[in-house]
């Protein structure tokens, strides 16, 4: 098993509800992420994803911003990764894209988990209190994009052969989208209100590496890849704070570092753990992924599904591919029903 984290953009109001509501380890971790939370920026975050005014106004502007949304999204896919653990379900290796990689170096252990929710409630913070920036997702490769990086643009983001997204200030990736439609390029403007992995994200790197050298780092014990250099990370840049906070300037090469997980792990199964589906879908769009098993684990607001329905359907399809699952751990003391079946008549009838 391999675990996939998504990045920025994958949240959603009422992420994670109906398992806070039944998964006792889900809700635990969910529990001590907010109390860290709660602490740090003074919300309480259960509250605005779980509780009675969940689906309102208020929540949803308060996930619409930065130090609120990046808090979020990472004690949720933190609290289902440590639940698909207690179910039995072991990653051999972790892959994130962009916030996902805090996520998976927490999930290693380089943190303890209130040091890694603390330096997430930072991370918002300070990316909040920059000025306002666009991303823009186009299809083309990078070669080809770097071609429209003018004006403080840059190629931000490289989630495939012909899937990029160029990152700067407003003004800058204007004129850059006009641009690309008169060469007949699609791209889509992406619902961030900065502009990531960009020059515009220089101002916060160093309050950030201050903070993060009084935190304890320890060597990861699960292996991970690295979205900054597309191979895995070394001991070395696991426990440097200039690593991590250079991670959120640099460029994120999520195919590069899927394609090396792919390489190195043949025969390993991908699960995206969080809400939605956009990195798996990334993921399948990768030509080193073709014939791989890759399960999303959550809904994505949308469907029939909630969250609960997904993850079991996610755990079927697992136990189904061979991966062993704890089924008490699963049940959490219940009783699970045993269902009668009506037996086969076998009518020595041939059909042909």
């Amino acid at each position: 098993m391999a675990f996939v984290f998504g990045g920025q953009g994958a949240q959603r109001l009422g992420m994670g509800r109906e398992l806070f509501a039944r998964d006792g380890v889900f809700r635990g971790v969910m529990e001590r992420c907010s109390e860290v939370v709660r602490a740090e920026l003074g919300v309480d975050l259960c509250g605005v994803l779980f509780g009675e005014g969940w689906d309102s106004a208020e929540s949803a502007a308060l996930l619409g911003e930065t130090w609120v949304q990046q808090p979020a999204l990472f004690s949720v896919q933190l609290a289902l990764a440590e639940q698909w653990r207690a179910w039995g379900v072991e990653p051999c290796a972790v892959v994130g894209h962009s916030l996902g990689e805090v996520v998976a170096g927490a999930l290693a252990g380089v943190w303890s988990l209130r040091d890694a929710v603390r330096l997430v409630c930072w991370r918002g913070d300070l990316m909040q209190r920059l000025g306002r920036g666009a991303m823009v997702a186009v299809d083309l490769g990078e070669a080809e994009a770097e071609e429209f990086a003018v004006g403080g643009c840059v190629v931000a983001v490289v989630n495939g052969p012909r899937r990029t997204v160029l990152s700067g200030p407003v003004e800058a990736i204007e004129p850059v989208e006009v641009a690309l439609a008169e060469r007949g390029v699609r791209c889509r403007r992406l619902a961030t209100s900065h502009a990531f992995h960009s020059p515009m994200m220089d101002p916060m790197l160093g309050e950030f590496e201050r903070r993060l050298s009084g935190v304890e780092f320890r060597a990861p014990r699960v292996r991970l890849v690295s979205a900054v250099t597309g191979g895995w990370l070394t001991g070395e840049q696991a426990v440097s704070a200039s690593y991590w906070a250079g991670q959120v300037r640099s460029a994120v090469r999520f195919s590069a570092g899927v394609e090396r997980l792919l390489a190195d792990e043949p025969g390993a199964l991908l699960l995206e753990v969080g809400p939605g589906a956009s990195a798996r879908v990334l993921v399948e769009g990768l030509e080193a992924a073709s014939g791989r098993v890759v399960v999303s684990s959550m809904g994505d607001g949308r469907g029939v599904r909630d969250d609960v329905r997904a993850s079991r359907e996610a755990l079927a399809r697992l136990w189904v591919n061979g991966v062993a699952i704890d089924w008490a751990a699963l049940h959490e003391g219940r009783t699970p029903r045993r269902v009668p079946m009506p037996t086969y008549a076998f009518d020595t009838k041939r059909y042909w």
